[in-house]
């Protein structure tokens, strides 16, 4: 067995289960992105990047309130970017080209 971990997401409140960040003040642009994104309101959240096989690629603490994270060494695609602050957790999709 593998010694990587990964993700596996249960949905249980209905077709759009997972706290999206559009009701939160954080802010994640530009979206779709290709060097680095820019993340505003976010600070003291846990931040972990998500590949959509489930595989955590990178996780760090968000600590100020604008941060510019690079992302140039993940290939293009589709990306989950989970916001993590005490108990709860926010969602967001991140588009890389």
């Amino acid at each position: 067995p593998s010694q990587d971990a990964n993700l596996i997401f249960h949905l249980t409140k209905g077709p759009n289960a997972l706290n999206e960040l559009k009701d939160q003040n954080i802010l994640i642009y530009p979206n779709p992105a290709n060097k680095r994104i820019c993340i505003t309101n976010a600070q003291d959240y846990t931040l972990e990047i998500y590949n959509l096989q489930g595989k955590c690629l990178r996780k760090l603490i968000l600590g100020t309130s604008f941060e510019i994270l690079p992302i140039d060494e993940f290939p293009e695609g589709i990306y989950l970017l989970k916001f993590q602050k005490e108990a709860t957790s926010y969602y967001s999709k991140l588009i890389i080209y």
